[in-house]
């Protein structure tokens, strides 16, 4: 079992300062999604006003080893 972070970006940094124990990076990895989409459904509204999530997962040295980024983008004003 290896010990990894999850810290989230909506406007607002949370870092996790606890941790939890995983038995690898794809495990971490896929509680890492489904605690976004948690926090997506959660949370729409202030995702929707800050229009971006990112999510990353750390080690124990605090090393970001994945991240989950969600950008909300409207194409008529994004292309040029």
């Amino acid at each position: 079992m290896r010990k990894y972070y999850f810290h989230l970006s909506d406007g607002h940094q949370m870092k996790d300062l606890v941790g939890t124990d995983f038995p690898d990076l794809d495990a971490a990895r896929l509680e890492a999604v489904k605690i976004a989409g948690e926090w997506l459904r959660d949370n729409a509204d202030t995702v929707a006003e800050h229009r971006a999530l990112r999510f990353d997962v750390s080690d124990e040295n605090r090393k970001i080893l994945t991240s989950i980024a969600v950008s909300i983008m409207d194409p008529a004003t994004s292309m040029n």
